[in-house]
């Protein structure tokens, strides 16, 4: 190898960022980024994969552009970038932005090793040296591979009710943050909260996640990663997890009702897990996110699992404003309904975000406020 990764990186930085910034003020003045100012960098990088995977790579690298606008240093992205170019047939891009990748954090020598968008371009002669050089520093790193080893001890908030009796049964309610957020951030929904009859338990996401200008730790409860075997495993651990913290309090507390409650990512793991657990909760409510009931999600909710869990009860609230379509709660509403749920749409003229008065009016549907 002639060069180690990083000394091909200081020969091209200068030149890439320059070309970057240009690219992303192009973008800005072909693609009108405002239009994309609502959605986060996660919501454009999805709707780049629709894009790629409908082969209209031009819109999904302006797409790219606009979500690095948000997050410059997301190494998954540059790749992506990339693999973009390779598929428009600009080797020197691709090139570049696969350095780019590399530098960012971005690990997935096998991946890059395999990627077909690649492979018109693999002997290009703008395209074939970075390649390999890529690949030859992704060899001297050897394999990587998960294994299981401990457990990991994970956070959890809890909140008892008002002038707390041991002796008496309350209702609890487990809620799943949203991707990116933490106990502590949704704890934020118990504040000042009118007669707290209820007791609330706020578990932490198992995976740290980095956003851009964000200091303290974030937390996802997907795992960080672009292997979709190891992603569905993950899910498994996860949703153990969650089954498990929720035999744990229900005996605790014997609780008069048990909810499970989502926000945006943690809505999408509180529909997986419930309908396959129906027999731990007596009903759902699911702020601002996706139903996975098909087979193009992971891990989604078979139609016997959608018959044999028709005793929840689900409460379903959107804005919408919402950068998450507000399309998907009204598409598992439908779902429900068909299926003969007790089910309950509620769409409010807010963004992504729980109010206390959607908290509330969740609260009270299920008839515990």
């Amino acid at each position: 190898m002639s060069l180690p990764i990083k000394q091909i990186l200081m020969k091209k930085v200068f030149p890439i960022i320059v070309l970057l910034m240009s690219m992303i003020c192009l973008s800005a003045q072909e693609v009108d980024v405002k239009k994309f100012s609502n959605p986060t960098y996660v919501i454009l990088e999805r709707e780049a994969d629709m894009l790629y995977l409908n082969a209209d790579y031009k819109g999904a690298s302006e797409k790219i552009l606009a979500a690095l606008q948000q997050n410059m240093d997301d190494g998954n992205l540059y790749f992506k970038l990339s693999r973009c170019y390779a598929k428009l047939l600009k080797p020197r891009l691709a090139a570049d932005f696969l350095v780019i990748a590399i530098n960012n954090g971005f690990n997935d020598y096998k991946l890059i090793r395999e990627e077909k968008a690649y492979e018109r371009i693999r002997n290009n002669v703008h395209f074939k040296s970075t390649y390999e050089e890529v690949l030859e520093y992704g060899m001297n790193l050897g394999d990587e591979i998960y294994f299981v080893s401990v457990e990991k001890k994970i956070k959890c908030r809890i909140f008892y009710p008002d002038n707390y009796d041991p002796e008496k049964s309350y209702p609890l309610i487990i809620g799943l943050h949203g991707y990116g957020s933490s106990t502590e951030d949704f704890a934020l929904i118990f504040e000042n909260f009118p007669q707290r009859n209820f007791i609330f338990v706020i578990p932490e996401a198992p995976y740290t996640v980095r956003l851009v200008g964000i200091k303290i730790p974030q937390y996802s409860w997907s795992m960080p990663t672009r292997d979709l075997d190891l992603l569905e495993q993950a899910d498994q651990s996860t949703f153990k997890y969650i089954t498990d913290l929720s035999i744990y309090f229900k005996e605790k507390f014997n609780p008069s009702k048990t909810i499970l409650m989502g926000f945006s990512q943690g809505t999408a793991y509180t529909y997986r897990i419930a309908l396959k657990h129906p027999h731990l909760y007596d009903g759902l409510i699911c702020f601002a996110g996706v139903l996975p009931y098909s087979k193009e999600y992971r891990n989604f909710i078979t139609d016997e699992e959608f018959k044999n869990a028709k005793d929840l009860e689900i409460f379903i609230s959107h804005g919408e404003f919402d950068r998450i379509d507000v399309k998907y709660s009204k598409t598992a509403f439908k779902k429900f309904k068909k299926n003969g749920y007790k089910v309950e749409l509620d769409i409010t003229p807010v963004e992504h975000i729980i109010t206390h008065e959607g908290f509330l009016a969740a609260l009270k549907w299920h008839g515990i406020f």
